[in-house]
């Protein structure tokens, strides 16, 4: 009897978790501001945590001790990368969904980037017109999206230094979203956001000053430029001022550039986390005073898209087995064994192009030669299997007939796979091994590359550290029930209970 007790006391106090009074629900936030560090390890916040600011100067240490704090997030996909990392964040869903499994791709005649867009244009610099992009490629809507589809005077703006990281967060509905163009040295958006492919004066001003004071993008000063972008936007469009909820995504970009370069147990790697952290400082500290009733109306989310491998030279004397492998060079030898097993492939190559271990099959090669897809897939899968550092390979004719590997790895292609945008044949590493090219790189489904922090604070928001594994593809549906809207179109994750706090 005493069991049966206990049992309904504990359903009751179950459901008083996440039952409140209507009147707080009503009471919305004005804005909501998402920000991301690109590349963010979740244990950066713990490693770095006595030398970050104190609490009342609203740095990292401010959300961590006033928000509702999750170290254990994660991404279940096959690679983290930035654009799908963006663009699981404000949609709620994973590539398999959402059409983002990679940066880049072969759509079977060329190569595709993940924002590409030719039926637009983008404006670089002042007078120079690039390739457009826009968030096209993108199934599905984003918070942003969903809140004006349910017809609200919202606003909505995104600020990245990478193009698709400002996009995909943005979404479809976006007002403006705007990136860093490296070549030009400029902040620049396409004809998509701005209709005369004309910057705005707020950004002209944003230009000029960068070209008396030019940064380098795996410097401090890379998080100094966004944030002073994200406070211009901010005041210009008057955020958190209007009758619905309005928007602002923010990337820190440069966090990602640094720790490619340096890696993330570098000295440099932590100066520029501190810089970040006087940023967040000075954003915060913005938005307090530019939207009505401050920070009490606001709920501001901290994440990021991936983490990061340590680089291999760090682990070769520590007994743990790392390395670098070249897919270029891997695409040669192929191409020549290729060559030699069904004929040279007249003119062309058996592999149209290869990008982060996803390796695309040329199709007018295999009609030349008549050959079927699945033989090449099976002698390409063969040869990569035999490479060290190589765990498992799987095709694409395994991954439509389910032959997958066992356990995560399965779940992680099923949620990663998109037919057409993801390999023909994809090469799974072992942990600690990386792509040539940088001192370190992010490409796996293991807990270096997958776990990020979670951090929410502010309006309806019950602050702790807690102790839940929980998904990034939970963020997006949660924002949505605190601004009292439905989630993103294709959104597959849960509500963040712990963190609502309307009783």
């Amino acid at each position: 009897m005493k069991f049966f007790i206990f049992l309904y006391s504990f359903f009751l106090l179950s459901f008083s978790l996440v039952a409140g009074p209507i009147e707080k629900f009503q009471d919305r936030p004005k804005l909501i501001v998402v920000i991301v560090f690109d590349q963010f390890r979740s244990d950066y916040l713990t490693r770095f945590e006595k030398k970050f600011l104190p609490a009342e100067k609203k740095g990292f240490q401010f959300l961590m001790k006033g928000g509702a704090y999750f170290p254990d997030a994660e991404y279940d996909i096959l690679q983290c990368m930035t654009g799908p990392g963006h663009a699981t964040i404000m949609t709620g869903s994973y590539p398999y969904l959402n059409g983002i499994p990679l940066n880049e791709w072969n759509d079977g005649e060329h190569r595709v980037y993940c924002t590409e867009d030719p039926s637009e244009k983008t404006l670089i610099g002042t007078k120079d017109i690039h390739l457009g992009t826009s968030p096209k490629l993108m199934i599905g809507t984003t918070v942003g999206d969903e809140i004006k589809n349910a017809g609200y005077s919202s606003k909505s703006v995104s600020i990245a230094l990478k193009d698709r990281a400002s996009i995909l967060m943005g979404g479809h509905r976006a007002d403006l979203a705007l990136w860093y163009d490296n070549e030009a040295k400029a902040w620049t958006s396409s004809s998509y956001y701005l209709k005369d492919l004309k910057n705005p004066d707020w950004v002209l001003k944003l230009n000029a000053d960068l070209k008396k004071n030019p940064c380098d993008l795996v410097k401090p000063c890379a998080a100094d430029m966004t944030t002073t972008a994200s406070i211009e936007a901010l005041k210009t469009f008057k955020l958190g001022q209007h009758d619905g909820v309005d928007v602002l995504t923010i990337s820190y970009s440069g966090h990602d550039y640094a720790g490619h370069k340096y890696g993330p147990n570098s000295s440099e790697m932590e100066d520029v986390t501190l810089s970040e952290d006087k940023n967040l400082s000075l954003l915060l500290s913005e938005v307090e005073k530019n939207v009505p009733g401050g920070l009490k109306n606001v709920v501001v989310v901290l994440t990021a898209d991936h983490g990061i491998a340590p680089t291999p030279e760090s682990l070769q004397n520590s007994g743990i087995e790392s390395g670098v492998i070249d897919d270029a060079e891997i695409t040669k030898e192929l191409e020549e064994r290729l060559n030699k097993k069904f004929g040279n492939a007249l003119n062309e190559s058996w592999i149209t192009m290869h990008y982060d271990f996803n390796f695309f099959l040329n199709r007018k090669t295999l009609k030349d030669r008549k050959v079927s897809a699945t033989r090449i897939e099976d002698e390409i899968k063969s040869y990569l299997l035999s490479i060290h550092g190589v765990s498992y390979v799987v095709t694409k004719t395994e991954i439509e007939q389910k032959k997958l590997p066992p356990g995560m790895f399965e779940r992680k292609i099923e949620k990663t796979y998109f037919p057409g945008r993801a390999g023909d044949v994809i090469a799974i590493f072992k942990p600690f091994f990386i792509e040539h090219g940088a001192a370190t790189t992010h490409l796996s489904g293991y807990s270096y590359d997958r776990t990020v922090p979670i951090i929410l604070y502010g309006k309806n928001i019950r602050s702790g550290v807690y102790a839940r594994q929980i998904d990034v593809v939970d963020l997006a549906p949660t924002l949505s029930f605190l601004v009292g809207t439905i989630p993103p179109s294709l959104s597959e994750g849960h509500l963040i209970t712990e963190a609502i706090d309307l009783p």
